[in-house]
């Protein structure tokens, strides 16, 4: 008989739920984080490309985005405890996987599974808090929540870096298994309490077709994105992944329109909060990755600022506190007041923070940095914590989880575009670069060009096996090419985001106007 008291537990008890959800929900922010800062070592060992770099990133937040609002409705079915202890199983899984990888299938397989994880634990960690806590708790306890969501962002590169230092960037992953081991024998003291309400018996059905037509959207525009720069914008290639693209979200639009249960309701859409929620936060993923990713590998590149990967963390830092400190405090403080300021003064913020990066040169040292930091920090603090409040308060209570499971979704949709078309960026500039200055050696082989692409992107045995077909000076002047033409890239990458903040600052400023007290219709049956 499930206990309907709470106040007769012992505290630690009480606290039990809110304290493994936390915990499943930091493992998952702080991996998100740590895995940039350890790109560089894990690049270096198992001997990737370019391309294969950002997909160690990508393969993970793609199986995030498309299942993160499916693990919600799963765990309204088979239990929210269920579906946390199957996140803790197969992300740890991805995670051994990872630490035992010596080439990159092995270590792709590892971050689909760590995908997949994180999905089912943040979309099971959240609900697990809001139907075990008294009423009276509740805002406190998703305050915290969210809190160590933050902290885990921001907090996973200075970790990663001091292992990495001291240790190996498998310890990355081992530390994972660590606390989810923890996390799971905390899960079997809750089910012994029976401290979570059973699943309720539902007839409603999952939108299989639905999932499965949003991977086919997602997948071939990313990888189209991601390899356009090398394959060329009008290649059969780029085409092609884009037709299959668009073919997809047709019928996934058409799909949703028909399905009795989808997993996306276009008629919340309607509601200009909601809009803004959802636009913003994919937004907010281009934010992140700037700092997190971009910022990330520039610091510790030889042709950047030339950080370890502790200092690169450490870097991060100043940015990680503003957010943190902001998003713990500010939603209580604001209460039920209007967001449209907030909101559009955090993306002018980032905007500004962006700006700032773009102007990074090599010859700059940790005082010139970290103020610029602050900025964008202080933008993420203002506009992701509010994003989903605002979306969620155009929605009826019932429809409250699936809301938030899109509105998330979104945010992952924007981390893993951001990733494709900074890349591309980075791509562009590096491989038109390394042509230039091939085409300018006087003593170049004849067929010199078709190394660009190695010279560009490759691996460091590519790299090594391309640079032998030149003379030395000629080679030197290349890897000179190659260490210079970051800050230009890096620079490109934050300006092509600054605009994209600014569009966000202006969209948030429009659709967030004061509405009446009114919500999309509690029953939105057929999708209009």
């Amino acid at each position: 008989m499930i206990a309907t008291s709470t106040t007769s537990r012992p505290f630690v008890d009480r606290w039990l739920v809110l304290i493994v959800a936390c915990l499943g929900a930091y493992v998952v922010a702080s991996n998100t984080t740590a895995v940039m800062t350890a790109l560089p070592e894990i690049r270096a060992e198992l001997d990737l490309g370019t391309l294969a770099t950002q997909w160690v990133v990508n393969l993970y937040m793609l199986c995030t985005a498309v299942l993160v609002a499916i693990m919600g409705r799963f765990s309204d079915i088979f239990g929210k405890l269920n579906v946390f202890v199957l996140g803790i199983g197969i992300f740890a899984a991805g995670s051994i996987a990872i630490l035992i990888a010596d080439d990159i299938i092995l270590l792709m397989i590892g971050r689909v599974g760590q995908g997949v994880g994180a999905a089912a634990l943040m979309g099971a960690s959240i609900a697990l808090v809001d139907v075990t806590t008294e009423k009276s708790k509740r805002a406190l306890a998703l305050g915290i929540w969210a809190g160590l969501v933050a902290f885990g962002l921001g907090a996973g590169p200075l970790i990663a870096g001091a292992l990495i230092e001291a240790i190996s960037w498998r310890a990355v992953f081992a530390i994972d298994v660590v606390f989810l081991a923890i996390a799971a024998v905390l899960c079997w003291r809750i089910a012994r309490l029976e401290l979570v309400p059973p699943a309720e018996r539902s007839t409603k059905p999952v939108d299989y077709l639905g999932t499965g037509l949003l991977i086919v959207t997602l997948a071939p525009f990313v990888y189209g994105l991601s390899d356009a720069h090398e394959a060329g914008w009008a290649s059969v290639q780029t085409l092609g992944l884009f037709a299959i693209s668009i073919a997809g979200a047709a019928a996934f639009v058409i799909r949703e329109r028909v399905a009795v249960e989808p997993l996306v309701y276009f008629r919340f859409f309607r509601h200009p909060w909601y809009l803004a929620a959802t636009l913003g936060i994919f937004v907010n993923g281009f934010a992140l990755l700037s700092v997190l990713y971009f910022f990330n590998l520039y610091a510790q590149s030889a042709g950047g600022l030339g950080f370890t990967a502790f200092a690169a963390g450490a870097a991060i830092l100043p940015y990680a506190v503003t957010c943190f400190l902001l998003s713990i405090t500010l939603p209580r403080a604001l209460g039920k007041t209007t967001m449209r300021w907030p909101i559009t003064i955090g993306m002018l913020l980032i905007a500004a923070g962006l700006w700032l990066l773009s102007q990074t040169t090599a010859e700059m040292t940790y005082g010139d940095l970290w103020w610029r930091l602050i900025f964008v920090g202080a933008g993420m603090g203002l506009t992701y914590p509010l994003f989903p409040i605002v979306g969620l308060r155009a929605l009826p209570d019932e429809h409250a989880g699936q809301g938030s499971g899109v509105i998330n979704m979104c945010f992952y949709m924007g981390l893993s575009v951001a990733l494709a078309a900074g890349g591309t960026v980075l791509g562009k500039i590096r491989q038109e670069a390394v042509a230039t200055t091939i085409t300018g050696l006087s003593d170049a082989p004849a067929n010199a060009l078709q190394w660009v692409r190695d010279l560009a992107h490759g691996s460091g045995s590519q790299l090594k096996q391309a640079l032998a077909h030149f003379s030395a000076a000629d080679g030197s002047q290349i890897e000179h090419t190659l260490r210079t033409v970051g800050a230009s890239a890096f620079s490109s990458v934050m300006t092509l985001f600054m605009i994209l903040a600014l569009i966000g600052a202006a969209t948030s400023f429009w659709l967030i106007r004061p509405q009446p007290d009114e919500v999309v219709a509690s029953h939105p049956g057929k999708q209009g």
